[in-house]
């Protein structure tokens, strides 16, 4: 994928559908980039001299907001972008060229709190469980008179 700018500290990634991703994606998530085409860093061999070798460069973010696209347009993550001088030295990429292989780190918050939930139901009675059961599945809908 490929980053679009947005403002100094952040950064737009285009992704059609990611929006309806599970585990969905929330604010502050972990995003992990390395770029497509590696990294090249002078680097001296047993020998002393200079060689240019790949290296992969690993660069960790969070997710600022999610936006869901309309009319035909993706959705976008916006994510910080708040290199380190050798981070940007390394990239060489200030016009936003190059592109990277992006992997998204949902937090534990969500999945903790099913657990949370379903550990309450199971300290219930039976007749409690069919109750909750029925309150958040229910099987005949309701009439309104």
């Amino acid at each position: 994928h490929q980053l679009k700018p947005l403002t100094d500290k952040t950064v737009r990634i285009l992704i059609p559908g990611i929006m309806d991703a599970r585990p969905s994606l929330s604010i502050a998530d972990i995003v992990l980039l390395r770029p497509i085409q590696p990294v090249m860093v002078p680097q001296y061999d047993y020998y002393h001299a200079l060689q240019i070798r790949p290296n992969s460069l690993e660069i960790q973010s969070r997710i600022v907001d999610l936006k869901r696209g309309r009319n035909n347009e993706p959705d976008s993550v916006v994510i910080s972008w708040e290199l380190d001088i050798q981070q940007k030295d390394l990239l060489k990429d200030d016009h936003f060229l190059r592109q990277y292989n992006i992997r998204f780190v949902p937090n534990e918050f969500f999945p903790q709190q099913c657990n949370t939930a379903l550990g309450w139901l199971q300290g219930l009675s039976k007749a409690q469980q069919q109750n909750v059961k029925d309150l958040l599945f229910p099987v005949v809908a309701p009439m309104v008179k």
